[in-house]
């Protein structure tokens, strides 16, 4: 299915100031997505702000409404998710800047209606301090969009990862806040 990989580098411009004095918001919409496929395989690459791997891919919205949609995915703009086609490698996200960042919230939502068996129903979010595992939270997929707020334990983290709990391996998401944590 895959007939290349993209790099996007750069692209700290969709990084956009939040309400909160240094909380930061990334989203996927400053992501060039080609009309036919319609899709693009974005990791590794730096983006936001951080440093992508595992299998990250980014939907424009036309792409979503035509394949996959009942014409909404309840997101804004470019979708981002688990494409699951190189294997159940989690999405990761490393801080390409110094010190460390507080992981604030993700807004992620349950996977498209026509998958089949291939949806997850569940997310695990991870958190990484020097590569060490230092919190965890399993997301539930209910509703088509979910904002999660993190706890104390993504406080303090230089890296993230997104994986499939229970279900399939495809689940998407739209943006995510972080705060960055001075050197």
């Amino acid at each position: 299915m895959r007939t290349s990989s993209t790099l996007i580098s750069g692209a700290v411009a969709a990084v956009a100031m939040a309400a909160s004095a240094n909380a930061a918001i990334v989203d996927f919409n400053g992501i060039s997505v080609p009309s036919s496929p319609g899709w693009v395989q974005v990791s590794p690459a730096t983006y936001g702000g951080f440093v992508w791997g595992g299998d990250l891919e980014v939907m424009n919205q036309s792409f979503w409404n035509s394949n996959y949609g009942s014409g909404s995915s309840g997101f804004s703009g470019n979708i981002a998710y688990h494409g699951a086609d190189l294997g159940s490698d989690p999405i990761t996200a490393t801080w390409a800047g110094a010190a460390s960042v507080s992981l604030d919230s993700l807004v992620i939502g349950t996977v498209w209606p026509n998958i089949g068996g291939f949806a997850s129903t569940s997310v695990i979010v991870k958190g990484f301090k020097n590569s060490v595992e230092v919190a965890s939270q399993t997301i539930t997929l209910t509703s088509s969009v979910q904002t999660i707020a993190f706890s104390a334990g993504f406080a303090d983290i230089d890296s993230f990862s997104l994986g499939a709990g229970s279900g399939g391996e495809y689940f998407y998401f739209d943006s995510f806040t972080y705060t960055a944590v001075p050197a």
